[in-house]
């Protein structure tokens, strides 16, 4: 696999070769969002088509929760109160296909969260099936809230995030407890996206930024020759 900055120098590097040597209009900024925008669409397509991704292409960030107060008391097990648990911050946004979201939710130890409503959670205490309703959680406003439970100090969040950049401001998890380290460091750490999407992903860019600049079409074509830049195999 290859860094998202090493995918930055190989568009460059093709597109510079038809562009005088002090031409600043390739914005590395612009080539990097370009790039992280087609790793969605094309991760989103592969998914669309019933295709396994590749556990390389998922990130796990480790969210903090706090004990808060809820505005639908109404439906908060009485023995609780008005209290329910809520992340601390605003979680990123997933990328989601035909067949939904890509997010899963676990605690500390590897448990997996349903996802649940406070509607639906409300219903269980009238059901004879279910007396000890298992922990769940929702999302509303960007925030992860988690119910029947309030001893949770952090959950875990493993998804293909949209932007995988974004999660550089959340710290990794050791044994339940937040570490100063960042979840992804977009300078040294990988850059998530299946290998053999790699090599579509930069002609995407390519051939986007091209028409955006009226660049020649045979500098396109140089660039479908040379592969846009070899990729690393793990």
């Amino acid at each position: 696999m290859a860094k998202l900055r090493e995918h930055i120098y190989a568009v460059k590097n093709i597109l510079e070769r038809g562009l005088a040597s002090d031409d600043s209009r390739l914005s590395e900024k612009l080539i990097a969002f370009l790039l992280k925008t087609a790793r969605s669409q094309l991760i989103k397509e592969k998914i669309n088509k019933y295709k396994e991704v590749s556990q390389l292409s998922y990130q796990t960030i480790c969210v903090p929760l706090e004990l808060t107060t809820y505005h639908d008391c109404d439906c908060i097990p009485e023995s609780v109160g008005c209290k329910i648990l809520k992340s601390t911050c605003k979680i990123p946004r997933d990328l989601v296909s035909k067949w939904g979201s890509s997010l899963t939710v676990l605690t500390a130890s590897g448990r997996i969260l349903d996802m649940s409503s406070l509607t639906q959670n409300d219903l269980t205490k009238y059901s004879d099936t279910n007396k000890n309703p298992k922990i769940a959680y929702f999302i509303e406003n960007q925030h992860i809230y988690v119910i029947n439970s309030t001893d949770l100090k952090i959950v875990l969040l493993s998804a293909i995030w949209e932007d995988p950049e974004i999660i550089n401001t959340f710290c990794k998890c050791n044994n339940g407890k937040l570490t100063e380290e960042p979840c992804y460091d977009p300078i040294d750490d990988d850059f998530p996206i299946d290998a053999e999407l790699s090599r579509p992903m930069r002609l995407m860019v390519i051939q986007e930024l091209q028409n955006m600049y009226r660049m020649p079409e045979d500098n396109l074509n140089n660039a479908k020759d040379v592969d846009a830049g070899p990729d690393k195999e793990n």
